[in-house]
């Protein structure tokens, strides 16, 4: 009976170690790890994935005792608006990661990447009696597919679509798109 109590622990302190513990969503290890699986079935089936960056646009204004209260409070509410498999990545910032069979949901991104915005914005975080928080969002869009060189080349150029609408003013998505110049890396994406 002992052997059958560690294995349960086991897979208990695995699932503990893959977890965000103030949000329970994934952490950015695991995340990254579930990244390379895709980039792998890209480059295998040529099954796509559609990757977000999300980040909180006035993160740095939220009191440090209320940081952990509206990861959560955010984290709740984005993780119902569509099935993937979503991530607190850092401070401020989530991911979401879905596969794409058919590139319908990448067809659809900017769809859903409005709902996210507008959810955040109405999502009202209260960190006490006196106090409440509401943010906005900025979302990077982009495609693993199978020509990127590695995951860290798809999470580049999210992030970089995302610090685009945060420049634009945020509250807003941005889809990656090639910068003309950018190396072969780039010129396989767009072939693809």
């Amino acid at each position: 009976g002992e052997r059958c109590i560690q294995v349960l622990i086991s897979d208990k302190q695995k699932t503990v170690d893959n977890r965000d513990p103030v949000t329970n969503l994934f952490n950015r290890q695991y995340f990254m790890q579930l990244l390379e699986k895709a980039l792998a079935k890209a480059m295998e089936t040529q099954t796509r994935s559609v990757l977000f960056f999300i980040a909180l646009d006035n993160f740095k204004s939220i009191e440090p005792a209320g940081i952990d209260l509206v990861h959560k409070n955010i984290a709740q509410v984005i993780s119902k608006l569509c099935d993937g498999t979503w991530a607190r990545f850092g401070e401020g910032t989530f991911a979401l990661l879905m596969t794409d069979k058919d590139g319908k949901k990448f067809a659809d991104a900017p769809e859903l990447a409005g709902k996210i915005c507008k959810a955040v914005e109405a999502t009202v975080t209260d960190l006490n009696e006196q106090q409440a928080f509401v943010t906005t969002c900025s979302i990077g869009i982009t495609q693993v597919l199978g020509s990127d060189a590695n995951s860290q080349v798809a999470l580049n150029d999210a992030h970089t679509a995302c610090k685009k609408a945060l420049k634009e003013g945020g509250n807003r998505s941005e889809v990656y798109k090639v910068e003309s110049g950018g190396g072969l890396g780039n010129v396989a994406k767009l072939i693809e």
